[in-house]
């Protein structure tokens, strides 16, 4: 016999069911594809956020020695504060900003009246979780609070204080918003001497 090649022949009906099973597949393997692709989008601009937020904290850990000297104030409560806060909080590098010079602070402010001397004195724009760690430091009615305590007090105040234009609220390519105090602002732009603090920040 013969080699003969093998043919296979295809009703109307069997052909479109083979057809249909193709483009499934290839409808698969292309949203597939999409997800792979968006995700490595994903990753590189993690890796560009997470790549800026290291220069940001290079830069605070060459600012801590000097702005520190310059407040003069006593590091003894600070950096007891610091490691108890360590002990419990995975961002541990917000422990190295800068001190605010609590001067004129009153325990008895207002949450409102506590977050506007933090932003106003802040060495930088603040994110929410900052804030809260810069209160726990310098409030002494706040010592025993735990930070859950204090982000739950704050979080809703900082939005009534946003929407109000009591604080101003920005970005800069990291993921949650940074706040401003409306001080460091004048006409709309900010003030000269301010700008250094908010380099690469956009306004929202």
């Amino acid at each position: 016999m013969d080699n003969q090649p093998i043919t296979v022949s295809f009703t109307p009906e069997t052909r479109a069911f083979t057809l249909k099973i193709y483009a499934n597949n290839a409808e698969r393997v292309t949203k597939r594809l999409k997800k792979l692709q968006s995700n490595i989008d994903k990753m590189n601009k993690e890796k560009e956020a997470l790549q800026k937020e290291l220069e940001g904290i290079n830069n605070l850990i060459r600012q801590v020695s000097g702005d520190a000297k310059a407040i003069g104030i006593p590091h003894t409560t600070m950096s007891q504060n610091n490691e108890n806060l360590a002990q419990n909080d995975n961002n541990y590098w917000y422990n190295l900003l800068p001190p605010i010079d609590n001067t004129g602070y009153n325990p008895d402010f207002k949450w409102e009246q506590k977050i506007d001397y933090i932003l106003k004195n802040a060495p930088c724009p603040l994110k929410l979780k900052q804030v809260v760690w810069y209160l726990i430091n310098i409030d002494n009615s706040l010592k025993d609070s735990s930070q859950d305590y204090v982000f739950k007090s704050v979080t809703p105040c900082l939005s009534r204080m946003a929407a109000a234009k009591k604080v101003f609220k920005g970005k800069d390519g990291r993921q949650g918003s940074l706040y401003l105090h409306p001080s460091w602002f004048a006409d709309g732009k900010i003030k000269l001497e301010f700008k250094d603090k908010v380099a690469n920040i956009e306004l929202i």
